[in-house]
């Protein structure tokens, strides 16, 4: 900024934002901007068990995005130019994790684990690359009470732990359905109850068949179908009440046995409709791997 010929500079101050983080929507492909709350904590440390998701509230600015100030073990790191030398001087930082939850219960908390302070947008590595996510993008998945948006369907399951004897909280279910262009797959995290729901757009339809003579009836939309596949990972993982996992260990958990789950089947409209979003609803129980 030019400085107008009547002030004299004194001095210059400039604060390094330890943080920031944008969350995305797969379902509507968009940033998420509203009714997420975001704390912070060292790892290790502990706070008052009468607060509620303990740590210190990052804050939400006017373009959906996350940042924090003045936080805990940070000191003097937040005080610098932010240029390459301020980055090549700082070090490795210190770990922190970060517990998103949804205060309109729209998606499942997660929690991150990272090295404070960070440059650029905060995302996990573990967390899929462009073109599956736009940069610096970490995804959140639907809760099982999510309301279907318009024009989307939904597979919703029910995941209990056999050995355990308990829900399979935190599996991720994915859903693959074949398509004319190849498959087309979605994924879902179960809550801390082992309910999951994972909710994609219809996939496409198959092309119309030749013209004939005289002209056919093509196939009522009732009657469209695709194939339908499901995988299940699962790792015993356990959270701190209702509070999630480290989102990598979440992610990296292996493929497991399933009994009584949705065998290869035909997705019909008449199950998942397109207009009204119909459930299809299956009981599946879990083997960890």
């Amino acid at each position: 900024m030019r400085i107008p010929p009547s002030f004299r500079e004194v001095d210059r101050f400039s604060r390094v934002c330890p943080v920031g983080l944008r969350f995305w929507d797969p379902v509507d492909a968009g940033w998420i901007d509203d009714g997420l709350e975001v704390f912070v904590r060292p790892v290790g440390q502990e706070w008052p068990r009468q607060t509620r998701n303990p740590g210190q509230r990052l804050r939400a600015t006017r373009r959906g995005a996350w940042v924090g100030h003045d936080l805990a073990g940070l000191g003097s790191l937040e005080l610098g130019q932010g240029d390459d030398a301020y980055w090549a001087d700082v070090g490795v930082g210190r770990e922190y994790d970060l517990d998103v939850t949804d205060t309109l219960d729209r998606f499942v908390p997660v929690r991150l684990r990272t090295r404070l302070p960070v440059r650029g947008w905060c995302s996990p590595a573990c967390v899929a690359s462009p073109p599956n996510l736009p940069l610096g993008a970490v995804p959140l998945f639907s809760s099982s009470s999510r309301p279907v948006p318009a024009g989307r369907a939904v597979v919703r399951m029910d995941l209990w732990d056999t050995e355990q004897e308990r829900p399979a909280a935190w599996a991720l279910l994915t859903v693959t359905a074949q398509t004319p262009t190849g498959p087309y797959t979605a994924t879902g995290m179960a809550g801390a109850n082992g309910s999951v729901a994972v909710i994609f757009a219809y996939p496409e339809l198959p092309p119309p068949s030749g013209p004939t003579s005289p002209p056919t009836q093509g196939m009522n939309l009732s009657d469209q179908s695709w194939p339908l596949l499901v995988d299940v990972r699962y790792g015993a993982l356990t959270g701190e009440g209702a509070a999630a996992p480290e989102l990598c260990t979440v992610l990296a958990q292996p493929l497991t046995s399933v009994e009584n789950l949705i065998p290869p089947v035909l997705l019909a409209t008449r199950e998942l409709s397109l207009f009204s979003s119909t459930d299809l609803f299956r009981r599946g129980r879990v083997v960890p791997g």
